[in-house]
């Protein structure tokens, strides 16, 4: 018998998971911990989560087994639910599942879908983006988890396909019901590999990394193809949403809705010095204190201490975290998620979309002293977007989803060929605050390689983990300015100071300094004087730099000569070097002796002298006592 007094279930009688047209075996019983009812939609599930009391529960035959109480999983910005029900390759299908899976940078979701035909399928959603898989999977012969890595190519069906991300994972939480036994620790080794949309997912869960993989194959998908209804909190994602709609999506306290604003912008308590960090309630996991840079992880309704940094630049950007725009879908439609057709792109530029800053990222190419500032901003109706501000100008950018094809010296994208123009750098975050959808951490790095078609640019980035392509188009300021107004400063106020800590810097300067010194010494004879002066110059253009920044960074930041650097010092000290190499080499070249021999007046002056210059012609003569010694000068001869 149901116990209906359970507080859990009570006043909440169980809402119907499928539509009534879906002609599915449901089997339905009583949960073994509350009393309320527990259904699987599908034939093939094992388990279950009780949606009031959250006890897993095995099916067995006919009856229902308690196995522990499942972890809550974490509020997200998707949109999903279960009981979201959709359209997609002929069929209807409803979400009955879910498990969400931590992995070293951040969470990703897979739903479990049942068809109305009978089928079943999986919608991963990571970052925003979606991938569909149909069916139950297929065992192989494909190598094990750890012989493979990015970009390389695996042949499946006729198809060679590259792969872009790998990656062992646990879960964190599940809900609703799941084809297999999801408990404490569970582990997961994944890989996939894409061909444009196509895509495959290689699982090593059930036999171990050691094993060849059941596969999956599906294709990345755009959500609004997926037909989707019943969202989260009844939202509709459609291409206006009115100031009525803003305060349902996800936001408690109509009271409270802000005039005009589709995004509510929420404030939590940094938990390291209690500055308050802007962001949008569901939309990210991972924040960054503009005040003291600690990172945080959002846990319900609290932040989690991940990691302090003192070690940030000051820095003040061109867009203010929160910034707000409203940006006419015609303006974005070129950097789309997947490579459209004229009728597509006509479809997808009707409407706008309201779009707020949600996380800023300052980054420095390794080893050069190009820097730039990437802003992240999200949508409701659009998911995620990227500012870019260069020294060259602003770009607009979208992650893709179709990944383009790798060929000889570039690549084969929206029927266009992409240039490769190099051959790859590395960035370095050297500053960020905000909100993100994946951990960011000082120091972090990617490598880089930039492709080309028109002014357009296909950058792909890299790590051990995964290979991700990004489509950038110039801006214009003007439309910059049309889209954030009074948000946006004016050209050239922001307030720059791109100096930051990190050793090495002049003692690389005064390493090669030296080096080019002897260097010159060993050709044409040289000064140790003007080395002398070079190296206290480049010092005193170090101390300085440190000295001028003390007052743009926390006390705890290291300034000092030793542990500073910034394009601009480290220009100067080039500019240093040169001069001296080039003064130390004309000294050198101008007190060579003659090819007859010494004069017969400078014989008694040069006799016994020779070794390196010191100071060249008239600065002294000889010693006081007639010995043969230095004279303070030399005009070449014996040490030749």
């Amino acid at each position: 018998m149901i116990d209906k007094s359970n507080p859990s279930y009570k006043g909440n009688p169980p809402a119907p998971k499928l539509p009534s047209n879906f002609n599915v075996l449901t089997f339905t019983a009583a949960c073994p911990s509350c009393g309320a009812p527990v259904e699987f939609a599908s034939p093939g599930s094992v388990m279950a989560v009780c949606e009031y009391c959250q006890t897993t529960v095995l099916r067995e035959g006919d009856a229902l087994v308690a196995q522990g109480k499942q972890s809550l999983t974490i509020e997200d910005y998707s949109p999903l639910q279960i009981g979201s029900v959709g359209h997609v390759d002929g069929s209807d299908f409803a979400v009955i599942g879910r498990v969400q899976l931590q992995y070293g940078q951040g969470v990703w979701n897979e739903w479990y879908l049942q068809f109305a035909d009978g089928r079943i399928g999986w919608l991963a959603e990571a970052l925003g983006l979606y991938s569909l898989t149909l069916g139950e999977g297929e065992q192989t012969n494909l190598p094990a988890y750890d012989d493979l890595s990015i970009n390389d190519t695996i042949s499946f069906n006729g198809i060679n396909y590259q792969v872009s991300d790998r990656r062992d994972a646990y879960a964190i939480a599940g809900e609703g019901e799941l084809p297999f036994v999801v408990g404490q620790g569970w582990q997961t080794w994944v890989i996939d590999a894409q061909y444009k949309r196509e895509r495959i997912s290689l699982d090593y869960a059930e036999e171990g990394p050691d094993s060849s993989p059941i596969v999956h194959q599906g294709q990345a998908i755009e959500f609004n193809a997926l037909n989707m209804q019943l969202l989260k909190d009844d939202r509709q994602l459609n291409e206006q949403v009115s100031v009525n709609q803003a305060g349902a999506l996800g936001q408690s306290g109509a009271s409270e809705k802000s005039s005009g604003d589709a995004i509510k912008i929420s404030k939590i308590e940094c938990p390291n010095c209690g500055s308050p960090i802007p962001y949008v309630a569901g939309a990210t996991e991972y924040l960054v204190c503009p005040a003291c840079h600690s990172e945080s992880k959002l846990t319900g309704s609290t932040a989690e201490l991940i990691a302090m940094h003192s070690t940030m630049q000051h820095f003040d950007s061109s867009l203010p975290l929160g910034a707000k725009a409203r940006i006419p879908a015609e303006d974005i439609i070129g950097v789309s998620e997947f490579a459209l057709t004229d009728t597509e792109q006509a479809a997808a530029a009707q409407g706008y979309h309201d779009y707020v800053v949600i996380g800023i990222m300052r980054l420095q190419e390794v080893g050069e002293f190009a820097s730039w500032t990437e802003y992240l901003l999200y949508s409701l109706t659009d998911g995620f977007l990227w500012l870019s501000e260069e020294s060259r100008g602003w770009f607009v950018a979208r992650v893709l989803s179709e990944m383009p094809v790798s060929e000889r010296g570039g690549l084969h994208y929206d029927d266009r060929q992409w240039r490769q123009v190099d051959s790859g750098y590395r960035n370095r975050v050297t500053f960020a605050m905000g909100a993100f959808n994946w951990q960011v951490k000082t120091n972090d790095s990617d490598l880089l390689i930039d492709y080309t078609s028109g002014d357009e640019v296909i950058t792909s980035e890299q790590t051990e983990r995964e290979i991700t392509y990004t489509h950038a188009k110039p801006l214009p300021y003007s439309k910059l300015e049309q889209w954030f107004g009074s948000y946006l400063q004016p050209e050239g106020a922001q307030d720059v100071h791109s100096g930051f800590s990190g050793e090495g810097s002049l003692k690389k300067m005064l390493t090669w300094h030296a080096i080019l010194q002897v260097a010159v010494w060993l050709l044409a004879g040289g000064s140790i004087i003007v080395g002398i002066i070079g190296a206290i110059l480049i010092y005193i253009i170090y101390f300085r730099a440190s000295e001028s920044e003390k007052a743009y960074v926390s006390e705890e930041v290291e300034t000092g000569p030793f542990n500073y650097h910034s394009a601009g010092t480290q220009g100067l000290s080039v500019v240093v070097i040169s001069l001296a190499l080039i003064v130390s080499f004309m000294m050198g070249i101008a007190s060579t002796p003659s090819p007859t021999g010494p004069n017969p007046d400078e014989e008694s002056a040069t006799r016994g002298g020779g070794g390196i210059i010191i100071i060249p012609g008239g600065m002294g003569g000889g010693n006081n006592n007639g010995s043969s010694g230095r004279t303070g000068y030399s005009s070449g001869g014996a040490h030749k």
